[in-house]
């Protein structure tokens, strides 16, 4: 109103559904990342992690996971986000999943200099080798 301009509002319309993976292929997924377990790091792959979680101020700089998940992780109560994919899409119309093998060093931020490093390294390269076996 002070600059004299009159706003006009347009309805924009557009989805993206929500991811809805499949219970059975995330349950055979599982069984096979427990029969494959998780990669062997080096003493200098954690001294990599621990750095670099430490000099971006991760609350627990405690390197790699080297156990993994008691269990299966559920469906998550409330999807309030995240990054746009087509995932969701897709994943209405044929069974999906999405593996998380580690590839990558817990607790970096993601879309930062930290997360380019580790794909440059035998962290990345140990975490898809052993993912690629999970297709069993």
């Amino acid at each position: 109103m002070m600059a004299g301009v009159e706003l006009k509002r347009e309805t924009v319309l557009g989805s993206a559904w929500p991811q809805h993976f499949n219970k059975v292929v995330a349950e055979t997924t599982w069984a096979n990342i427990q029969q494959v377990g998780l990669p062997k790091w080096s003493d200098e792959d954690q001294q990599l992690a621990k750095a670099l979680q430490k000099e971006l101020k991760n609350a627990k700089a405690d390197g790699l996971s080297i156990k993994l998940p008691e269990t299966l992780q559920g469906p998550a109560e409330h999807n309030d986000g995240g990054g746009s994919d087509d995932i969701g899409d897709i994943s209405w119309n044929v069974p999906t999943v999405t593996l998380r093998y580690p590839s990558n060093i817990p607790g970096l931020p993601g879309h930062n200099w930290a997360n380019a490093i580790a794909m440059a390294t035998p962290i990345a390269h140990k975490g898809v080798i052993d993912g690629r076996r999970c297709r069993r």
